[in-house]
């Protein structure tokens, strides 16, 4: 089976926030060519969250059109390349730090 598209949606367990504050997921995948690229997108304090530029702009109740603007872009999901490791010639593995109250969705796409 070749793989063309695969999906995986990370978030740390419930709670985890009270005992760790980054969680660490390692993966080995099989049956995956090496040319295989992967990219991430996340959301977390800093990426896709428009809340601290809410704040810092002072909280305002009305939004001028450049405000709504900002705001709307630093909301927008970015994509991350993910460096991906050869263990043979069919089996990859990377590794991620999700963060506490945060979720990450990574894509591999075979070639």
């Amino acid at each position: 089976m070749k793989l063309t598209r695969v999906k995986l949606f990370l978030h740390p367990p419930p709670f985890s926030n009270l005992i760790l504050q980054t969680n660490l997921y390692g993966f080995y995948l099989t049956g995956v060519s090496t040319n295989t690229q992967a990219v991430m997108y996340v959301i977390d304090d800093t990426h896709a969250n428009a809340y601290p530029l809410w704040v810092s702009m002072g909280k305002p109740t009305y939004l001028s059109p450049r405000q709504v603007d900002q705001l709307k872009q630093a909301s927008e999901l970015v994509s991350q390349s993910l460096p991906l490791t050869s263990v043979s010639d069919t089996i990859v593995s990377f590794t991620i730090t999700v963060p506490s109250n945060s979720v990450v969705n990574v894509i591999l796409v075979g070639q």
